[in-house]
This record gives C-alpha cells, structure tokens and sequence, in this order.
C-alpha cells in the first residue's frame, strides 16, 4: 500500500492508531556494515535511511504517550549521507576491510521522519551517521 493510503486508513478508523515504519535499524552492536563484508555494496551513490535503536525506542514511547494521534510515522534519521560514505566510514572505524561497489546509476530515495519532531516533543539525539 502507498503511504497516501495508509494515512486514509488510519485517519477513518474510530480506534487511535499510529502506525510507525522504521529505517535500517542501527545501534552499537547493530551495523549493517558487517552483513556487507565480502559482498558488492549497490547503489553506492544513494541515500542511507536508518534510523538509531536507541531512537526508535524513545519515538514509540512519545506516541504510547500520546495516543490520540492518528497518523503514520516514518522514524529515520534527519541525516542520509550517501550509502558509499557510510560504509567507508564504518569499515574504516571498525578496521574492517574496505568495501567494494557495484558501479552503478545512483537511485536516490530519502524518507523524511520529520513528521514525528513535528507532532510530538520528540526529538532525534543520532543526527549524524557519520560519527
């Protein structure tokens, strides 16, 4: 289903729902940067849309705490730097060897999860995936 038509759905339904779709789950001992070892990395000129666990957990809290919203939220970070800057950073840090890239077009898709910061007193603390 488009997102267009969950947001009808959940906004005609008489029961609060919130509907939360989450980004590439990261965290300390969470990083896709080793599922990725030995393999050809595509589309190494798009976008990254994770979202930090740590996040995550704190936005489902803020919309338990507020039930009366009716809407889907998407829980990303605000901060999608290219997928080929990402790995190269997180194997360098984690002195894994370097990545090797498929080359090819980029298909560049960036999920906004502003919706969440814009509704609720939620706000991201992981701004930067780079650090």
């Amino acid at each position: 289903k488009s997102l267009f038509e969950s947001e009808q759905r959940v906004s005609n339904t008489k029961i609060p729902t919130a509907i939360v779709r989450l980004g590439g789950l990261i965290g300390p001992d969470r990083n896709p940067v080793y599922q990725l070892q030995n393999k050809i990395i595509s589309n190494p000129k798009g976008r990254i849309n994770f979202v930090h666990q740590n996040d995550a957990i704190h936005a489902i809290g803020k919309l338990i705490e507020e039930p009366e919203l009716n809407s889907v939220f998407n829980l990303v970070c605000p901060h999608h730097p290219l997928r080929e800057d990402y790995y190269l950073h997180w194997s360098k840090k984690l002195k894994l060897p370097t990545p090797k890239f498929a080359q090819e077009k980029a298909h560049v898709r960036i999920v906004q999860g502003n919706k969440i910061t814009e509704k609720t007193s939620f706000n991201y603390t992981v701004n930067n995936l780079l650090i």
